[in-house]
């Protein structure tokens, strides 16, 4: 069973921990709620895109070479070439 499912069929977050073996306490389940719900509700497919995304967005740009030009879209390099 996912966490989607069961939420949709009115588990409680404690009722979901102790099913996998959990700690009632532990936040996982409640971060993962909170962090990854879209519109309010949970579900597995656009919660892993928005981890996916988070990932992508927390890493460091690159460095940037002097012998090259680069354009930015939106502070993104879209575009790199050498110098004439």
């Amino acid at each position: 069973m996912t966490l989607a499912s069961l939420r949709l069929q009115g588990w409680s977050i404690r009722a979901i921990a102790t099913l996998q073996g959990r700690s009632p306490s532990t936040t996982i389940i409640i971060r993962e709620l909170r962090r990854n719900s879209c519109d309010g509700s949970y579900a597995g497919t656009p919660a892993q895109r928005k981890s996916a995304q988070r990932r992508i967005d927390t890493r460091p740009l690159p460095k940037l070479r002097r012998d090259r030009v680069y354009v930015l879209e939106q502070g993104r390099i879209v575009h790199q070439a050498p110098m004439a």
